[in-house]
């Protein structure tokens, strides 16, 4: 069993690395399509004309950027639950509010833990 903080060094490891083959793999499918652009232009090129070939691929990324920007307003931005809706999903915080002795005595616990740790130093 791994300690918390091995626990957290293994799982920002893991998500360094990720995030590392993420950002590569996108570099290359970049340079891939780059290449693939420039193939199609000249086949384009060769068969119509430069004008025609250039007004393709322009339409054709035009068209993609469309879509992804119709993508991006696809899902509502998510927004935090209020303090209610937390609440009545989880009835613990109105137990603990419904006991303020409960509260009390959790507070006065954490004032003397602190004074203690002042003491010590």
């Amino acid at each position: 069993m791994l300690f918390p903080v091995q626990q957290a060094k293994a799982r920002l490891d893991w998500h360094k690395r990720r995030l590392l083959l993420g950002v590569a793999g996108l570099v290359m499918l970049k340079i891939g399509a780059a290449f693939l652009v420039a193939a199609i232009w000249l086949v384009l090129a060769a068969e119509f004309s430069p004008v025609i070939a250039t007004l393709v691929c322009a339409a054709l990324f035009f068209g993609a950027g469309l879509v992804v920007l119709a993508l991006r307003g696809a899902r509502p931005k998510p927004e935090a639950p209020s303090l209610e809706e937390r609440a009545q999903a989880d009835g613990r915080l109105l137990r603990t509010l419904a006991h303020p002795a409960l509260l009390e005595a959790l507070l006065f616990g954490v004032s003397v833990y602190r004074e203690v740790r002042r003491g010590r130093k």
